[in-house]
């Protein structure tokens, strides 16, 4: 039937939304470390636990409709997401501290 969604269809659509979601949050966290001008971690983070916040209030707001797995686990996948694009400017910024420490010895 033309115009209509399979089961399969359905779940790769959510997929692709939770892995932009992810991505978008790896980002941000990057950003947010990046812009940090102390203590990039903790920024990071606090972005994650945002975003964590965000959507458990999607989840309890949308009780109703829909399944409640998606918001839940794209509440931890976000915080995990967040501290890893933190975590990424952190082995850039240590990679560089450790060149310039090589360079002065």
């Amino acid at each position: 039937m033309r115009g209509s969604f399979e089961l399969a269809d359905l779940m790769k659509v959510i997929w692709l939304a939770g892995l932009f979601q992810c991505v978008s949050f790896v980002a941000g966290g990057y950003v947010a470390a990046l812009s940090a001008p102390k203590a990039p971690m903790s920024h990071a983070t606090v972005l994650g636990i945002i975003g964590a916040i965000w959507f458990f209030a999607a989840m309890i707001v949308m009780w109703s409709y829909g399944e409640h797995w998606y918001p839940a686990a794209l509440a931890v996948a976000v915080l995990a997401s967040a501290v890893l694009g933190g975590r990424i400017h952190r082995g850039r910024y240590l990679g560089r501290a450790m060149a310039r420490i090589r360079q002065r010895g």
